[in-house]
């Protein structure tokens, strides 16, 4: 499993993160709800190693990963979508793809190649030979997704996924994150579409000024509409 302990991260003087503690675990889907600003990118930058922590651990499968590079801790298995896709505009889809595949982990069941991320994305393969900005929003955003399982993870982070996306696409993306637990891959959801996250998390954590101050399933969370009003405005 990947564990985030009690980790402490900041940005200069600024204190963002005070003592986030979580476990991913395969097969599961932990949603992570908060308002811009609060640190759900910064624990996301700070699992890879973008950010570090200045106390704390990230370990998988028992694996201190807290100090490792990022490109080490992608070979580990853990794989990255970041906000704002940050696909490469002037490289094709295909080629896109076959960045991170070369940056797969080296133990690995390398169950995912070009024809598996094709069938799970028909419109990449229809769109194969097309430059990354002659894409729409939602098909970079499929195409990030992809990226990110050509490297093989184990654990999937997904940064705000439905940011900008037609309420059509939003659905399909729903799909696929079911589909890729269904797989066996644990994936962590950052988003603020509460709607997004109680339908597809089974355990959903809420982030407020760098703390998690809640944790419930999503039919508790459903149901209160006091943390919903306090924490997110909903």
């Amino acid at each position: 499993m990947l564990e985030i302990s009690d980790i402490h991260t900041y940005y200069g003087a600024s204190y963002v993160l005070q003592g986030v503690s979580l476990t991913l675990e395969p097969s599961k889907i932990v949603g992570l709800l908060g308002r811009n600003g609060v640190g759900k990118t910064t624990l996301v930058r700070s699992i890879v190693g973008l950010t570090p922590p200045k106390r704390g651990s990230v370990r998988l499968d028992g694996q201190d990963l807290t100090n490792a590079p990022t490109h080490s801790v992608v070979k580990q298995g853990i794989g990255l979508v970041p906000q704002e896709r940050r696909i490469f505009p002037s490289l094709t889809v295909e080629e896109n793809l076959n960045i991170n595949r070369r940056a797969a982990r080296a133990s690995q069941d390398n169950r995912w190649g070009l024809e598996e991320v094709y069938e799970l994305f028909p419109v990449l393969r229809d769109r194969r030979g097309n430059r990354g900005n002659h894409l729409s929003g939602g098909e970079q955003q499929m195409l990030a997704i992809a990226r990110a399982l050509m490297g093989n993870p184990r654990y999937l982070l997904l940064d705000e996924p439905t940011e900008g996306l037609a309420p059509i696409i939003v659905r399909e993306l729903g799909k696929i994150v079911d589909t890729l637990r269904s797989q066996g891959m644990g994936i962590l959801l950052i988003e603020q579409q509460l709607h997004f996250v109680l339908s597809h998390a089974d355990t959903v954590f809420i982030m407020n000024k760098g703390a998690l101050v809640h944790e419930s399933t999503p039919a508790e969370l459903e149901s209160d509409r006091d943390i919903q009003a306090k924490y997110l405005g909903v």
